[in-house]
């Protein structure tokens, strides 16, 4: 088998298996929380779902709106050609190309954040504020850690060290198997991008509907139909790309068919990896959030206000009149009772019981 032909086999792979990695990291949470969840082919569902229905576009937006999943898509599949897959260097490879791949999934998000404010809704062009603060953040280190594999390199003497196939393919594994203090800490780092360009959980949850914790989901509420396919599918292959940024490194150079297993290998593992990371994030909210009511409902403090609200009761705790604190004499004044309401004394509410 040719190059180009090994290529575009681990490229047609990797479009087929990226809606893959979602449904793993959601099985990984189900299981450690000890549900059933979903199934691992669910996203193959919804994305053919999606394609089979019929759009709803607001009579507000502009062609922008239809255009930014598009081009959202485009740009994710154009990064991906980029990479080298399965150890295999790639046909459209060039010095500096991994300045494009970066550029390329700028513009991407450039386009959702304008189709989420083509809306029109203060709710999704929060959403894209959110969005555009954490690209700020995150981009700058993914061109340090891009920059630091230069650097790495240069010092081995490689030809293509400006890109990224030079940089992911496997020769800088030998150099981090040497223990090189740049090399250990570039892996990790690219994880935790991973977990910021795909609004994963600790920034971001994409299954909740709270708006306060939204940012990639809160964008792209008003898409349906073929247009919140293609975000779903962009989504796993932007997925798919941080997941071969760790194993481009980790994996060592081998013969082609081992490395490329090694290589699919890693990438199921990093997926694997963010489903633990985010269960043992939401066991440590859990926690600390079963510590704050254990501490409110046990804790020492002073004693409640008669006139504050009980907020387990949803209703205020008021003071009794002074004639209904204590039952006065038996036959003189009404007993304790007569002043509460028709639901507990068993009279309508607002009149004394009768006395016999």
């Amino acid at each position: 088998m040719s190059d180009l032909a090994f290529y575009c086999f681990q490229y047609a792979l990797a479009l087929l298996l990226a809606p893959l990695l979602p449904g793993i990291i959601a099985r990984i949470k189900a299981k450690v929380a000890g549900r059933h969840g979903k199934p691992v082919l669910q996203l193959y569902f919804d994305i053919f779902k999606g394609l089979r229905k019929g759009e709803v576009i607001s009579q507000v937006t502009t062609p922008v709106f239809t255009l930014g999943p598009v081009v959202g898509l485009a740009t994710v599949l154009c990064a991906l050609a980029l990479l080298p897959l399965g150890g295999m260097a790639s046909p459209l490879r060039f010095s500096g190309d991994f300045l494009l791949a970066a550029y390329l999934l700028g513009l991407g998000r450039f386009l959702t954040m304008l189709a989420a404010l083509d809306t029109g809704s203060s709710f999704e062009g929060m959403g894209a504020s959110r969005e555009a603060a954490f690209s700020a953040l995150s981009e700058p280190v993914l061109f340090l850690c891009l920059l630091t594999l230069v650097g790495v390199g240069s010092t081995l003497g490689m030809h293509d060290a400006l890109s990224l196939s030079g940089m992911l393919g496997g020769r800088p594994a030998h150099e981090w198997l040497l223990g090189r203090a740049e090399l250990l800490l570039v892996p990790v780092v690219f994880f935790v991008l991973l977990l910021v360009e795909n609004s994963r959980i600790p920034v971001d949850d994409p299954t909740t509907h709270l708006e306060l914790t939204m940012i990639h989901e809160v964008m792209i509420l008003d898409h349906s139909g073929p247009s919140l396919s293609f975000i779903e599918y962009g989504a796993a292959l932007k997925l798919w790309f941080f997941a071969a940024l760790p194993a481009g490194i980790l994996v060592p150079d081998l013969p082609l068919w081992q490395q490329s297993l090694c290589w699919l290998a890693c990438i199921f593992a990093v997926a694997v990896l963010v489903g633990i990371v985010e269960s043992v994030m939401a066991a440590h909210a859990e926690g600390a959030r079963a510590a704050g009511r254990r501490g409110r409902a046990f804790g020492p403090g002073p004693d409640p206000d008669p006139g504050e609200v009980n907020h387990e009761r949803s209703f205020p705790v008021l003071p009794l009149p002074a004639d209904a604190q204590q039952p006065g004499p038996a036959g003189h004044g009404p007993p304790a009772h007569a002043h509460q309401s028709g639901d507990r004394a068993g009279h309508p509410a607002g009149r004394p019981a009768a006395h016999p």
